[in-house]
């Protein structure tokens, strides 16, 4: 049995009910932080109950993550939440600068308030690299088209700045 407790912004989307479904499932307990606005409380229907604990709230509202950052205090923080859907990143460039850049740094401000041991575990995307025609390699030259990969670019380099010394980037290409 492990005993991490896992935070999950963004933990009833897509990719964060996989995560929590399978870390509550293999013991660990989980904090899944949303504000259901695309994630769905149907999706954490196969997470362990007993090891889960959903906190509905915006990644934009600092003193309510705040709250819930210092009060289960994570061992791990998985950064999922995000506007990711391209159309409407282009026709909502503040709304994706916001909730994509200054959500990240207010997830860091508050991890660095809480707790510093936290590992951190930001979900980034392909988008911030330059167009390539060939297999894409990690140390590809850095270079977003559009505002959705500007915005996750711009997150990237937060987390550096931040007082937070373990930390992992996922630059993540298209899933299903």
């Amino acid at each position: 049995m492990n005993n991490n407790t896992i935070f999950i912004t963004g933990g009833a989307g897509f990719l964060g009910s996989a995560l929590a479904k399978y870390f509550s499932n293999k013991g660990n307990f989980v904090i899944v932080y949303d504000n259901f606005k695309l994630g769905q409380q149907e999706s954490l229907g196969q997470c362990n109950i007993n090891n889960l604990k959903v906190i509905k709230g915006d990644i934009l509202d600092k003193a309510r993550l705040d709250r819930a950052i210092t009060e289960n205090l994570p061992n791990i923080l998985i950064h999922l939440a995000a506007i990711h859907y391209i159309p409407y990143c282009e026709a909502n460039p503040n709304i994706t600068l916001q909730i994509n850049t200054i959500g990240t740094q207010n997830i860091l401000s508050s991890l660095n308030f809480s707790s510093k041991s936290t590992k951190f575990i930001f979900a980034s995307s392909a988008a911030v690299y330059k167009d390539s025609e060939h297999a894409m390699r990690e140390d590809e030259t850095l270079e977003p088209k559009e505002i959705y990969g500007l915005s996750k670019y711009f997150a990237e380099q937060l987390i550096p700045l931040s007082q937070i010394e373990n930390y992992n980037i996922l630059r993540i290409f298209n899933i299903y």
